[in-house]
Order: C-alpha cells, then structure tokens, then sequence
C-alpha cells in the first residue's frame, strides 16, 4: 500500500505540450492499491490515476495533452515537485506484432520525437514500450473509446476528448490483459 497523505487542493494548469522525455518507456508497473483521483505520497511526489471514463487509453489522454493540456490538483502551499501519472492500461501483458519487419524499431506516433529502440513485436513477458499503445489502443473494449477502420492497415480512434490514427496491429495473442502502471512524469514549479 503507498503511503499517501489527504490534503487541502489547488488547481495546477499543464498548458498544450510535447510529451517528449516526460513518457516512460518503458512503463513502470504499480503494485501498490489500485485508487481513483489524486494522492499525495510521504516524499511528496503527486500520483494521479487516470479516470478510464474520461481518458480510456493512455494516448487518449496524451493526445488531450499535446492539443489542450490537461488541469491536475496539487496541495495547497506545494509551489514545486513531481507529478506522476498512473493508468490501470499501462503495460500490455500479452503478444503482439505490429506492422512492419518483425525485427524492425517501433516508429514513433505522429508528432512525438523521442526516438523508441523496442521493436514492432513483444513476446508476453517482454519489456513494454509505451509508444505501442497508440496502436494497440484500436484494441480497447470501451464505450468510452471508439475504433472505426479508415482503410485496410489504418483506424481512426474517437474518445470524448480527442480524435487520432493508428495502425491496426497485425497478430494479437489474446486475452488482452493489462497491468497499471507511471507512464509520465511531469516536473512543475509554480511562479509567484
């Protein structure tokens, strides 16, 4: 269980940014109490678990980041610290292969720049890279998340918030099963 405080709120505004050097590839798996909202840990780092309804996949709510930005609460008086972002889809716990040669690199969603060295396809138990999921998130069983074919290879993904491509996987082992986990980390220091 993580150790986590209650605490009066502010609101903190990350305005439209680049997730480039703020995703973590891989995701880091969390193992502690599965919880809803915001939590402050003991060394003060910010924990905020994503709500499924509003952001069903983790590129729904990078997406919604990179166009919007996105508003988090933070303690009253914290002008400074870490914010980490948790999703219960965090990391694929299944085989997939994605298009391309089977030895080749993942390429990278449309707009992000960091360079990814994982490969188009991951053995269940492998590592997991955090930029798959854009396209295994045409996956997603959700009434929150729709998947529409655009042509034989590609999908159009329409969630409430956003709308994005992705190539359709090619081979899935199912179940599809996943384990949550941090995919971002985000430094803050408010002005004033």
């Amino acid at each position: 269980m993580a150790n986590t405080t209650e605490y009066p709120a502010s609101v903190l505004f990350i305005p439209p940014i680049e997730p480039d050097g703020l995703l973590r590839d891989p995701p880091t798996e969390w193992k502690d109490e599965i919880f809803q909202g915001t939590r402050v840990k003991e060394d003060g780092h910010i924990l905020v678990w994503l709500d499924e309804v509003e952001y069903p996949s983790i590129p729904s709510f990078v997406e919604h980041l990179r166009s919007c930005g996105t508003k988090i609460t933070v303690p009253k008086g914290k002008n400074k610290g870490t914010v980490h972002f948790l999703h219960s889809m965090a990391i694929p716990d299944f085989a997939y292969a994605l298009w391309g040669e089977e030895n080749q690199e993942l390429t990278v969603p449309i707009g992000i720049k960091k360079p990814c060295s994982h490969l188009k396809t991951r053995n269940k138990g492998d590592e997991s890279c955090v930029y798959a999921l854009w396209d295994l998130s045409c996956l997603i069983d959700s009434k929150y998340l729709k998947a529409r074919p655009t042509g034989d290879k590609t999908v159009c993904i329409t969630t409430r918030n956003v709308v994005y491509n992705v190539m359709k996987p090619v081979n899935v082992i199912h179940p599809l099963h996943y384990k949550p986990g941090i995919f971002m980390t985000i430094d803050f220091k408010l002005e004033g």
